[in-house]
């Protein structure tokens, strides 16, 4: 995993949390926004997303310690949880992920930038913004497959969360 020389103290002194690595077996769930541009652009999100996983799970194995490792992904009836990180603890909402950690460093990755890592991000710092280091680990994040790679604003709106990108 590339990180620069200040950060790589995060791979054993931070909690990494995976957010949505998800795999759709009923598309009629999906949320009607996501459904529409999906069909817009002729895209199979389990086959975008499945490519993206598996980079990450590769990236992943750079953390010796895999209990640092945790999955956020919320609703277990519809979102089921990719053959690639089944095996990490699961977190259905941030509250219970911020009430179990006990780590001063929190690195988010996973899907999708700028929804779902951002929304988490801002979950975890209304819960309690001064007793934690979060960290977006940007590389890690997957964009929607129909996103801008120009991402300035959302960039900037994690950062002005009090998150840090690396």
């Amino acid at each position: 995993m590339i990180l620069h020389d200040e950060n790589k103290y995060l791979l054993d002194a931070a909690l990494w949390v995976i957010v949505d690595p998800w795999t759709w077996n009923e598309p009629g769930t999906l949320h009607k926004s996501l459904k529409d541009n999906l069909e817009l652009h002729s895209i199979d999100i389990n086959e975008y997303n499945n490519a993206f996983m598996d980079r990450l799970s590769v990236e992943l194995n750079d953390i010796q310690n895999k209990q640092h490792i945790v999955v956020h992904c919320p609703n277990p009836e519809t979102h089921i949880i990719h053959k690639l990180f089944k095996n990490y603890k699961r977190f259905t909402n941030a509250n219970d992920l911020y009430a179990n950690v006990h780590f001063d460093n929190i690195v988010i990755c996973g899907f999708h930038y700028g929804i779902c890592v951002n929304g988490l991000v801002e979950r975890l710092m209304d819960i309690n913004p001064m007793t934690k280091n979060i960290f977006v680990k940007r590389d890690l994040c997957c964009l929607m497959p129909y996103d801008t790679t120009h991402l300035k604003s959302k960039d900037e709106h994690i950062i002005n969360l009090g998150a840090k990108l690396i």
